[in-house]
């Protein structure tokens, strides 16, 4: 799959790969502050956006890159108020900042530590992070698993769907049926149109972030009222980040399915592992990502079938599997951003 896409007008993608955030300033007796200075920054990218409050007091950035924010809200005659929030994909992330009579030069500090609730929108969604994917055990490392995260999502056979999509999974949320659910990934469509499931694989390691949205008759879910899966995959920052994983198995961990147990347990082996890498080219600019995947198996399958000797026994059923996919990102301004991923 190759996506290069310009963020700079998100209205005319059906997903959105951006977050907002929104806000209201207020003074110690809840009446709003117009005119407020507030400062929105992102280390990691090095962004830093500076807007003004309005006459309500709200103010709006909205578009952001998923991740960790800096927000600082100063107004003469109030201490500068600041406080660090987390922006996830197609949700708006809501503060109220209340400040404090006193010198500007003076600064409190606010920790955001609750649960972020998107009041913007009538859809029932939720956003699983990065670090959850990185926690969650996942057997086969399918990345579709990952949606039974949330309550009322199932995984379905794709089997049930046609025979060329056996050991691939479709996705069902709320009792609907899994086949038409729009997939995602850094708002490219990779549902197959024909019989559901998906078109391509990614490795878990790729994703940042893993959207999932129930609300039928969105118009954000595109060509279907059964939902969807936005997933946006990792960049590179600032820093030099990487990680890596290796999962094996062995004989001596897998049962054995014969009905007469004569002889040495059948051979089987499992070995699959990878990582990814990813850092600045230019700081503050241009960042790049990669990461590997491999899936080598050496398996028996086993049949038992007592009327026809001929057919029983275990068979070998060699695997091997590669995935592997980069991520340049180009910072162009505050409001314009680029990226290519392979």
């Amino acid at each position: 799959m190759v996506a290069c896409l310009l963020l700079c007008d998100p209205g005319t993608w059906s997903q959105r790969t951006t977050g907002s955030l929104s806000g209201q300033v207020l003074d110690p007796s809840g009446a709003a502050v117009a005119g407020a200075k507030v400062k929105i920054a992102n280390d990691e990218r090095g962004f830093k956006l500076e807007i003004t409050s309005e006459e309500d007091g709200t103010f709006s950035a909205p578009d952001l890159v998923p991740g960790n924010y800096k927000v600082s809200v100063q107004h003469a005659g109030f201490k500068t108020h600041a406080t660090t929030v987390v922006v996830r994909v197609n949700v708006t992330t809501s503060i109220v900042a209340k400040l404090e009579m006193g010198e500007v030069s003076m600064m409190v500090n606010v920790e955001s530590g609750a649960i972020t609730v998107d009041t913007s929108k009538a859809t029932v969604q939720g956003v699983i992070t990065g670090d959850q994917i990185d926690r969650l055990p996942l057997n086969g490392r399918n990345f579709l698993d990952l949606a039974t995260q949330e309550p009322g999502v199932q995984t379905v056979d794709g089997g049930t769907f046609d025979p060329t999509k056996n050991q691939m999974l479709g996705v069902s949320s709320g009792g609907r049926f899994g086949r038409s659910t729009r997939i995602q990934v850094d708002g490219v469509d990779i549902t197959d149109e024909t019989v559901g499931t998906t078109v391509a694989n990614i490795s878990n390691e790729s994703i940042q972030e893993f959207s999932i949205s129930q609300s039928s008759l969105d118009a954000s879910t595109d060509l279907t009222s059964t939902g969807s899966v936005n997933i946006v995959t990792k960049s590179g920052t600032n820093s030099l980040h990487g990680s890596g994983f290796g999962f094996f198995r062995d004989s001596e961990y897998a049962a054995d399915q014969r009905l007469t147990k004569s002889g040495p347990k059948p051979p089987s082996s499992r070995r699959n592992y990878g990582g990814r890498l990813g850092g600045p080219i230019f700081k503050n600019r241009i960042f790049w990502n990669l990461d590997y995947e491999k899936l080598q198996q050496a398996d028996q399958r086993v049949t038992n079938v007592p009327e026809f000797p001929q057919f029983t026994g275990n068979f070998a059923v060699p695997l091997t599997e590669r995935m592997g996919s980069g991520r340049a990102d180009w910072v162009i301004s505050n409001r314009l951003n680029a990226f290519y991923r392979f």
